[in-house]
């Protein structure tokens, strides 16, 4: 019984071959209805692509702000520049104080600094910090999207 069983599996798997090496009418048939190119894009040149108009390949936004701070003639300060923050319903600011983008002191009266940040941010808080604890930090947020590149 075991012999038959092998006799007639190799029957069966010699029949769809030809001795020839040629296909059958049955597999042409099925090669002619299958498309091989079906879902394949024409490969394009970069020299090719074309953006459309109004897009913009600009991945920063560069930022300048000037400060004067002549109404406090004597006082330490400390620039810091946050991208992550939120004011509260008190008018307070959050800060997450490890979204800093730029930080240093402040040994002039009037500064000009210019900050190069990344698109996906909206605004940057600046807060100038005194080292005089009796004087309020000042703080202005500035809307990054007024001064892209």
């Amino acid at each position: 019984m075991i012999a038959r069983t092998v006799t007639i599996l190799i029957t069966l798997a010699m029949l769809g071959c030809n001795t020839d090496g040629s296909s059958t009418a049955a597999d042409s048939a099925t090669d002619n209805n299958h498309d091989h190119n079906q879902g394949v894009e024409t490969i394009q040149a970069t020299a090719d692509i074309q953006a459309p108009d109004g897009l913009s390949f600009t991945s920063a936004a560069r930022v300048s702000m000037a400060l004067d701070l002549s109404d406090y003639p004597q006082s330490k300060a400390y620039l810091s520049v946050y991208s992550q923050y939120q004011q509260t319903g008190q008018g307070q600011w959050q800060i997450d104080y490890n979204s800093r983008v730029l930080g240093r002191s402040l040994t002039q009266q009037r500064i000009q600094q210019q900050l190069t940040v990344a698109q996906h941010i909206p605004s940057l808080l600046v807060v100038v910090w005194f080292y005089d604890q009796t004087i309020a930090p000042l703080m202005y947020e500035i809307q990054v999207a007024e001064h892209r590149i």
